[in-house]
């Protein structure tokens, strides 16, 4: 008998010390954790979205809409692999649980097995030959020891059941947490599937906004140069002008002629009007008078003007009283109108139509002359110049 209750004692605390594991509570926290990473993350590629889609609304340039995809597809990439973790770190803790469930399903036959004994022995040898002793002994210690003793049996018999009960609690539970996992895991697979399936059309719109991108500096190169050509022959103009003596000391008289008809000052005119001049056209500077900067295209250009965006069909006028000296046509640039204001004195009035002046006659102050016309991105903008001789002056500085 006692050999059989040490036998039962040394199980008991060998149960006791059996498998030591993570608590369901850390479990959960880890999940919560790694749950808490994935929104952060998910949360972070729909903010990008929103910013993609509002750019494409607000048809921003195609190189910032870029910049937001590739972010959106560094963040997707991140949140794949935030997934194939998540996904690894599942798979384990599913082997692990299906483990510990394995253990605890041999545990649980132990148990039985032993209560089954138990339930045996005590069949055979049990509490009826033990109580028929008790009551037929004369001997006290002799029932003092073996009242105790059945006690004991008694105790060691309920806390079996009590493990045995216990264990099918638990099983119940790593069963449960099993299928939660699966569950998960399943839904990290989808997940996964449909990332990959946003990376691919995120990749795609990348490449088509990139064909755009690239079509854009094409044409933005294209324009460039071709400014650069009008520019020069707009130069090329006014240096034809101011070479040739005889015209300009023409031009010269007949304004102080038709100035003193009008009892104004016959020389000196422009000059006074520094920072006095008036508007050619109602509108706003979109690119200043000097070297400018191309973002779009990482390059530098001289604009010898200023280039004032208006509304359709907007007015130019005179800015001051002068003779017409050329209304000339450059190609990719519109109709040019060049003014001669006395003293060495130009001004220039580019991309216009409807030109309502001829070359050679006078214009006074404000005169209308012409209208702005449409560039070839389909914009009312106005390029206008002042000269003196051949010398380009910053046209803001002489406007009021």
């Amino acid at each position: 008998m006692n050999s059989l209750y040490m036998k039962y004692f040394v199980f008991l605390v060998f149960i006791c010390f059996l498998f030591p594991e993570k608590n369901s509570s850390d479990i959960q926290n880890d999940i919560n954790n790694r749950n808490n990473e994935l929104t952060k993350i998910m949360n972070d590629i729909q903010k990008v979205e929103e910013l993609i889609q509002l750019k494409i609304n607000e048809e921003d340039e195609n190189q910032t809409i870029i910049k937001q995809i590739n972010n959106k597809i560094e963040l997707t990439e991140k949140l794949i692999r935030s997934l194939n973790e998540e996904e690894i770190y599942l798979s384990g803790l599913i082997t692990k649980t299906e483990k510990r469930i394995v253990l605890k399903e041999r545990e649980l036959i132990k148990l039985k097995n032993q209560l089954k004994n138990r339930v045996q022995y005590l069949y055979k040898n049990g509490k009826g030959n033990m109580i028929s002793e008790l009551l037929n002994s004369n001997n006290w210690d002799r029932k003092i020891y073996r009242i105790k003793y059945l006690n004991i049996l008694n105790k060691y018999e309920k806390n079996i059941k009590d493990r045995i009960n216990k264990s099918i609690y638990n099983l119940k539970q790593e069963q449960k947490n099993l299928k939660k996992e699966k569950e998960r895991k399943q839904y990290l697979l989808s997940q996964k599937n449909n990332e990959f399936k946003n990376l691919e059309k995120d990749r795609k719109l990348k490449k088509e906004y990139s064909k755009k991108l690239k079509n854009e500096k094409k044409n933005l190169e294209s324009q460039l140069e071709d400014k650069k050509n009008m520019m020069a022959e707009i130069e090329n103009l006014i240096k034809e002008l101011v070479s040739n003596k005889n015209e300009i000391q023409k031009r010269e008289n007949e304004l102080a002629k038709i100035r003193a008809k009008k009892n104004q000052s016959t020389s000196g005119n422009f000059a006074k009007m520094k920072g006095k001049l008036e508007w050619p056209t109602k509108g706003k500077i979109i690119n200043k008078f000097g070297i400018q900067s191309n973002n779009k295209l990482n390059t530098l250009y001289e604009n010898i003007g200023i280039d004032i965006e208006t509304k359709t069909n907007e007015s130019v006028y005179a800015v001051l009283d002068g003779v017409i000296t050329s209304i000339t046509y450059i190609m990719n640039y519109g109709n040019v109108i060049i003014i001669d204001h006395g003293a060495g004195y130009y001004t220039v009035y580019s991309n216009v139509e409807n030109i309502q002046i001829s070359e050679k006659s006078y214009v006074n102050t404000l005169s209308k002359i012409a209208e702005v016309g449409l560039n070839q991105s389909s914009q009312n903008i106005l390029h206008f110049e002042v000269w003196s001789n051949q010398k380009k002056l910053d046209p803001e500085i002489w406007l009021k």
